[in-house]
């Protein structure tokens, strides 16, 4: 399904296995990476919850005529 910006599931999906929510395993990584590295995570829930929404909307959209 393609929500609203043309957010798809595939591109959720994507988004998931290329940037992992996870810690980094790298014991020197920095601060500053880290932070980038919560950007990252920051833009990602962005989308998320943009697509989750305009899915949503669609949905109460058809449920209610």
């Amino acid at each position: 399904m393609i929500g609203a910006f043309n957010i798809s599931e595939d591109l959720i999906t994507w988004l998931n296995k290329t940037f992992p929510n996870n810690l980094p395993t790298d014991k020197v990584c920095t601060i500053e990476e880290i932070r980038f590295l919560q950007g990252q995570q920051d833009v990602i829930n962005v989308i998320k919850a943009t697509y989750k929404e305009s899915i949503e909307d669609v949905h109460d959209e058809f449920s209610n005529p």
